[in-house]
């Protein structure tokens, strides 16, 4: 699947983006230079917006979008939201992506036929944060 920007008059990237089959990016979000907001591999932008479609929590064999985003913490670090389409009264907010897409790994698990007996996964994936055109954007 080939990937290209589409970008107003000003230069400026038209969202939503669609990266691949099951990310979109809506809001790349705003640097901050704190610490907190970086890895030595990763940016977490305050506002970043993706939605990721995945296995429904709910029903068995459906897909939901989930919409993921990076907020400004009160203690000078990232929060992590993910709303389910499904549930969006109920987002599911964490100190990390990962523990934002455990619990829903874990809620998917719970429903399937054969259970794992571990879920791992990584958030910073889920989010589409390690999607190399994300990156180069973000960058």
């Amino acid at each position: 699947m080939k990937f290209s920007l589409n970008k107003d008059d000003e230069g400026n990237i038209v969202f939503p983006l669609v990266i691949n089959p099951s990310l979109t990016l809506l809001d790349c979000g705003v640097i901050n230079t704190n610490p907190n907001y970086h890895s030595e591999h990763n940016l977490f932008p305050i506002g970043y917006k993706s939605i990721r479609s995945y296995a429904s929590i709910f029903e068995k064999g459906k897909r939901a979008q989930y919409t993921n985003e990076i907020l400004e913490g009160p203690d000078g670090k990232p929060l992590y939201r993910v709303t389910s389409s499904e549930d969006v009264d109920n987002p599911i907010v964490r100190d990390s992506s990962t523990g934002c897409w455990v619990y829903i790994c874990h809620k998917v698990n719970d429903i399937a036929d054969v259970k794992k007996q571990k879920v791992t996964i990584s958030g910073t994936e889920r989010f589409g944060l390690l999607e190399p055109n994300v990156c180069r954007i973000l960058e």
